[in-house]
């Protein structure tokens, strides 16, 4: 990937309200030590239980997608803000389908390869999902997952709106990857 710091986070530190904790390039293999990283990131944050499972696979799902789909693989980065995690996740490929960017759609069906499986349950168990072509090719998603006791689902803290990198200036769901 030669996409930058930067560029995700333009002229703002990730340290103003942003905490960097994670920024890897990943493909088949090394996406399981990406996964224990960012569980490892995830737990220290406070993610336990259903709530630590349900972000990694949310994440994990994603990177197999870029894998798959993607050019064989992408960059995931993790930040933290005081009420939720973000990952970032961004890869080379075509860009996904908008067949297939309602999250909320029922169920693909079983069997059919490329339909959609991966980002669907993504967008079952990670309250935050947000997909975006990028300029000049690729695509990325945005997951925001909140932390516990510090502006849980009910609070809206993981609206998909929420998701932006820092300093990207975005603050709405665009329904794109």
């Amino acid at each position: 990937m030669v996409r930058t710091l930067e560029h995700l986070f333009g002229a703002e530190s990730p340290a103003s309200g942003r905490e960097l904790l994670c920024d890897r390039t990943f493909d088949l293999s090394s996406v399981a030590s990406a996964r224990a990283a960012l569980a490892e990131h995830a737990r220290a944050r406070g993610l336990t239980d259903i709530d630590l499972t349900k972000f990694v696979l949310a994440v994990h799902e994603v990177m197999i997608n870029s894998v798959r789909h993607g050019g064989g693989g992408g960059r995931l980065l993790l930040w933290c803000t005081a009420d939720a995690l973000h990952c970032h996740v961004d890869d080379d490929g075509p860009g996904i389908p908008p067949s297939l960017r309602n999250l909320r759609r029922r169920r693909p069906p079983v069997g059919r390869i490329g339909a959609g499986h991966g980002l669907w349950l993504a967008g079952q168990v990670c309250p935050g999902v947000r997909i975006t072509d990028r300029a000049g090719g690729g695509a990325e998603v945005c997951l925001t997952y909140p932390l516990p006791g510090r502006g849980g689902p009910d609070q809206g803290a993981a609206a998909p709106g929420n998701c932006s990198p820092p300093g990207s200036g975005e603050a709405s769901a665009s329904g794109r990857r």
